[in-house]
């Protein structure tokens, strides 16, 4: 790996690595008006069914707040899915950067991103776990 590589695969790193604290930094301290934001799903309030992205909004902020039984039940594809996703990514991205060596990528299959999502969209439905939405 050349040198401008490793720079790219750490800058990488580093930005999921800031994206996932920013997120939940914007999440702790902007609260009140981020409910105002937030929208019914076209696709619940149409078919009656929940779509992966249901409940997410109050699932980070839940999260935020450190409330992390509320935030499953809001969302459990976070936990199940996205967090596990952009942790792995993170690790992924700074070995390559930092140390040269190449790390294979599941996640970047674009093929797991769409199983992943397509099981916890079929199982989100069978068993709601209690939303709250």
């Amino acid at each position: 790996m050349t040198k401008r590589q490793r720079f790219i695969e750490l800058a990488k790193g580093l930005i999921w690595m800031l994206a996932g604290c920013l997120s939940v930094v914007f999440f702790r301290f902007a609260p009140g008006w981020v409910e105002q934001l937030s929208v019914v799903c076209l696709f619940r309030k149409v078919t009656g069914f929940y779509c992966p992205g249901c409940g997410t909004v109050r699932a980070l902020e839940a999260l935020a707040l450190n409330d992390f039984w509320s935030a499953f039940y809001y969302n459990p594809f976070l936990f199940v899915v996205v967090i596990p996703c952009m942790v792995y990514l993170c690790i992924v991205y700074l070995v390559r950067g930092i140390f040269g060596k190449w790390m294979l990528s599941t996640f970047s299959s674009p093929m797991v991103a769409i199983g992943g999502i397509a099981g916890i969209w079929v199982l989100r439905n069978l068993f709601p776990l209690g939303l709250k939405l």
